[in-house]
């Protein structure tokens, strides 16, 4: 016969084994969740997600805002990555 305490002790040691699981369980999640983000923001090549389109903005009047500067360098990227694939393209023509 079992006595009382150790019973006691073996249910609250399931109950904590149980408890690390689910904790465990969910940190996994989050993760997946951030990582899936993540690629989402990529593949669609600007920070927001579900894509969004194109804006054409107008520059002059508020020309040194952070919104500004950022949108000015993400332009400059994209026409560097550009150039950069059509003369891969033209070389592998050659």
């Amino acid at each position: 016969m079992i006595t009382m305490t150790t019973a006691a002790t073996i249910i609250i040691m399931m109950m904590v084994v149980v408890e690390v699981a689910a904790t465990a369980t969910v940190i996994v999640e989050v993760i997946m969740m951030m990582t899936l983000i993540r690629r989402r923001r990529v593949r669609n090549g600007r920070g927001r997600i579900g894509g969004e389109k194109k804006q054409q903005q107008q520059l002059h009047y508020y020309n040194n805002t952070d919104e500004v500067i950022r949108m000015k360098t993400i332009t400059r990227r994209r026409r560097s990555r550009r150039r950069g694939r059509v003369a891969i393209k033209r070389r592998r023509k050659e």
